[in-house]
């Protein structure tokens, strides 16, 4: 996906930097519903050495919610 798609991702690879751990869910233009994961990455010493960012598609999972809660 382009990168305006995710329009707080330098924000959020910034506070992983940091030591947090985020998990965003999003609406994407193609209406495919994703759940973004940031967390710090660290090196054996426990320092952190960079940050990673997983994006995962949730939409079949949001439908299938949403039916159920239809019921």
């Amino acid at each position: 996906f382009p990168k305006s798609y995710y329009p707080n991702l330098e924000a959020n690879l910034k506070r992983a930097l940091k030591g947090e751990y985020l998990n965003i869910e999003m609406t994407l233009p193609n209406r495919s519903i994703v759940e973004v994961s940031y967390s710090p990455v660290s090196d054996n010493s426990g320092n952190i050495t960079g940050a990673a960012a997983f994006v995962r598609d949730i939409t079949s999972r949001k439908q299938n919610e949403q039916k159920i809660r239809a019921l």
